[in-house]
């Protein structure tokens, strides 16, 4: 079976439930029954990378040429933090014109970083869909098939969380959306590696090591997915900082996809 990266991290969960302890071969009657549950990071990089960005080509302060965008951004650095950053300054869509095709195993690997305490601002979405054409990537919302992944680090007010919901249209049917808390969404000016893979109609999705979303029915089984767009959909307060990352070297700087 072939593994395509599209920058990314492959995953899979196991859970073990233990009975309760054992006196002389016998249960215990007077403690309660024991439950353990293990699990671990299960993602599998591809093995051919297909698509990369480290946005080494663009002068500091430029939009990225291999992307399109209905917004406005530019390649910066940061204080503290190797490579070149793309900073996302007004809301639009945001996309990498050099992914023009998710197989059906796939992965996507990008960091993410917002300043210490960032609490307004915009959530960003990921999303990964099928345009009718790829000129017109500011109509992806209303896509025929579209599973969108968003992130708001410091959601509510709380550095110390954040807020990740997932949601999909298939075959033009709208699905239900679905919100979850995580500490790896923190807003601590930490960068926050998001990791995505696609295996047919299952997306799993990661914020570090944390497998977030597991959605066995996320895309639909006749969805041929052509595109990757990063969202803001709000204008935001302060400026979201995202890279793309490779998932092997895991050091914050490029962008890939791999096969």
């Amino acid at each position: 079976m072939r593994l395509v990266r599209l920058a990314g991290v492959f995953g899979a969960f196991s859970v073990v439930c233990l009975s309760g302890p054992l006196v002389g071969g016998i249960r215990a009657q007077d403690a309660p029954p024991a439950f353990q549950a293990y699990s671990k990071f299960d993602f599998v990089p591809g093995e051919r990378i297909a698509a990369w960005e480290d946005f080494s080509q663009d002068a500091i302060g430029d939009f990225p040429a291999k992307w399109n965008t209905d917004a406005s951004g530019e390649v910066v650095t940061i204080t503290g933090q190797p490579g070149r950053w793309l900073k996302l300054t007004k809301a639009g869509f945001f996309m990498p014109e050099a992914i023009a095709d998710l197989p059906e195993n796939v992965t996507v690997e990008f960091d993410l970083l917002v300043p210490p305490g960032f609490s307004g601002g915009f959530a960003l979405e990921t999303a990964f869909v099928q345009l009718a054409n790829r000129k017109d990537v500011a109509d992806w919302q209303g896509a025929a098939n579209v599973v969108t992944v968003a992130a708001f680090p410091g959601a509510g007010g709380d550095e110390s969380m954040g807020t990740s919901s997932a949601t999909s249209r298939q075959d033009g049917a709208d699905g239900s959306t679905n919100t979850a808390k995580s500490s790896q969404l923190a807003a601590n000016g930490k960068a926050i590696h998001l990791a995505f893979w696609r295996q047919r109609q299952r997306l799993r999705v990661y914020a570090n090591e944390e497998k977030v979303w597991d959605l066995p029915r996320a895309v639909s089984a006749s969805a041929k997915l052509n595109a990757v767009t990063a969202a803001a959909i709000a204008s935001p307060s302060v400026a979201v900082v995202a890279t793309a990352n490779d998932g092997r070297a895991r050091n914050a700087r490029n962008a890939s996809l791999v096969s």
